[in-house]
């Protein structure tokens, strides 16, 4: 069976959500990634074929309008008379006028049977959402190995807070929630009082770690919270599977290739026994109101720098506080994708990144996201393959530069 463990978005795909400049388009976003899908449609014709003459497992549907879905993106079929043909399959093939598209299944078959009740959409990542209010929500990664810790999300405008400032959405971690903003156990920020938006004065203060996607420079350009971002809508990516998700999104209509990374959930522990295999990559500050000053891709996690810290509420010393962690590679450079520190004209190879400590002690590896040795090897959000694996690069800032990495997306 083909491996559909990782499923990935865009804001191009149809009907997908879109951030803007409105309060609560982090929390659509997440509900469709992570939890519900979406595009769901209904398919008008239907035909079985085969690479042999007694083989007869490819499937192809086609649609009475451009159905939005992209190559090697999972789809989930649901209604077919046949069971083999309900269930997620990667679409291996997108015709060129994008009305049909193509995947294998398990099994031969003769037909797909009725074609009434057979829908369509992008298959979610499969994680539940524990608590809801307005613009707020808390999810949790539903993989069997490992620690699913919860997101905390908090996209809703505060009282004090003025409509056409810059959006974001605050955001943490727990090992569990009694409700929202009631974390149980071990959390990140460990205080989270100081998280919770209090007036001072004639400011909103929070701490803590936020999410921005409305701003009104790119992220490579310092701005104040309280200058209007434009209205529009925003490029993002999200990557994710049972266990961790990376969102990469621009923070302006016309992005030019900067975007923000991105991280939250379990990454690959290096250490026997370690079981907080936990960390959250965000803009982090200790004290931040509608004055601050600041630069997005300075102050958000190092996904691709060594020198910007994200954020786990362990270390194997000691819990309880917000530890920093950093980035680091096998070849000893700064940033991802900006040099090439081996041969332009060579092979393209992807080095794990691993994660260490303030200490610093490896503790384990970030899931599926690769370095570059090489300056800017792939066009932005070029699929490619290497072996049966498939791969995308993706542009994100870093320190006010530009870096470029690779995500695994699956294999064919």
């Amino acid at each position: 069976m083909a491996n559909t463990k990782i499923k990935w978005f865009r804001n191009t795909n149809k009907n997908a959500p879109q951030l803007t400049n409105n309060w609560g388009d982090l929390i659509k976003l997440f509900d469709a990634c992570l939890i519900n899908g979406f595009n769901e449609l209904a398919i008008s014709q239907a035909s079985v074929t085969g690479l042999t003459s007694e083989s007869s497992d490819y499937i192809t549907f086609t649609y009475l309008e451009a159905h939005g879905y992209l190559q090697y993106q999972i789809l989930e079929v649901s209604g077919s008379d046949i069971e083999s043909v309900n269930g997620v399959h990667r679409i291996l093939e997108v015709s060129k006028d994008g009305l049909s598209l193509t995947f294998k299944i398990d099994t031969s078959i003769t037909d797909v049977g009725s074609l009434l009740n057979i829908k369509t959409k992008l298959a979610s990542a499969g994680w539940e959402k524990l608590h809801a209010d307005v613009d707020k929500g808390i999810y949790r990664g539903t993989a069997k190995e490992g620690k699913n810790c919860c997101f905390f999300v908090d996209n809703s405008q505060h009282t004090l807070y003025v409509t056409n400032w810059s959006k974001f959405a605050r955001v943490g971690y727990a090992e569990d929630f009694e409700s929202m903003e009631k974390p149980l156990g071990i959390s990140v920020p460990s205080n989270w009082d100081n998280f919770i938006p209090y007036q001072s004065g004639t400011n909103i203060n929070w701490g803590g770690f936020s999410m921005f996607y409305a701003t009104p420079n790119n992220p490579e350009y310092g701005t104040r919270i309280s200058n209007a971002p434009s209205a529009g809508n925003r490029e993002w990516t999200l990557i994710a599977d049972d266990s961790y998700f990376y969102l990469i999104n621009a923070t302006t209509p016309s992005s030019n290739g900067y975007y923000l990374g991105h991280f939250f959930g379990q990454y690959d522990p290096l250490i026997d026994g370690w079981e907080h295999n936990v960390a959250i990559s965000a803009n982090a500050w200790s004290t931040m109101n509608q004055t601050t000053n600041f630069t997005p891709s300075t102050e958000v996690g190092g996904l691709c720098s060594i020198s910007r810290p994200f954020y786990t509420g362990v270390v194997y010393t000691n819990s309880g506080d917000n530890h920093q962690l950093y980035s680091r590679s096998l070849y000893d450079v700064n940033r991802s994708g900006g040099s090439n520190w081996t041969a332009s004209s060579g092979p393209t190879h992807l080095f794990s990144v691993y994660i260490r400590d303030s200490n610093p002690v490896i503790l384990g590896k970030f899931r599926n996201m690769y370095w570059l040795a090489q300056n800017f090897p792939f066009s932005n959000k070029q699929v490619f393959t290497q072996g049966t694996n498939l791969y995308m690069g993706h542009n994100i800032m870093s320190e006010g530069s530009n870096c470029q990495v690779a995500f695994k997306i699956g294999e064919l």
